[in-house]
């Protein structure tokens, strides 16, 4: 059980995770997951690891014995897109099954050592959303990190309807 940089290597492995997930999310039967897409998301955004200023990346895997079993991506962006600071934000974050149990609680680690070490960063803002299941265990970890809530989503359904 090892938290490194996600290298390119890791994207097929990724993608794979991120199929998994997508099978057991709310969005299964809503909609498709684009994998080259999502591929091509994850170059991008390993390019820009490390990366200090607006767009900048943080991409870090959970490896067990060999096998990548999780990852989180954590992006800087501009306070709400126009702040002259930055906020330090998971564009994805999910392990598997076979993942270490401490795992996630190491890659969140690593991702908030990323971002308070970066002096441009004011604040950090992950996500919980029920997406995939209950979000209650993601809560209770992001509150034990320090971390507290700040506003709720809200989501409605968007039914289309065929005309004849």
């Amino acid at each position: 059980m090892t938290i490194r940089p996600a290298k390119f290597g890791d994207i097929t492995r990724m993608a794979e995770l991120m199929t998994e997930m997508h099978q057991k999310s709310i969005y299964a039967d809503r909609c498709g997951l684009d994998i080259k897409l999502s591929k091509a998301l994850f170059f991008n955004c390993i390019q820009k690891h490390g990366h200090l200023h607006e767009g900048g990346a943080r991409v870090v895997v959970a490896e067990k014995a060999g096998q990548v079993e999780g990852f989180l991506i954590g992006m800087l962006e501009r306070v709400y897109h126009v702040g002259d600071k930055l906020m330090a934000t998971d564009l994805f974050f999910c392990t598997s099954e076979a993942a270490d149990p401490r795992d996630a609680s190491r890659l969140i680690d690593d991702f908030l050592k990323w971002a308070k070490g970066n002096p441009a960063v004011v604040e950090v803002l992950m996500g919980v959303t029920n997406a995939i299941g209950d979000y209650s265990r993601a809560e209770k970890l992001y509150s034990r990190k320090g971390l507290s809530r700040c506003g709720v989503m809200y989501e409605g359904r968007v039914e289309h309807v065929q005309s004849i």
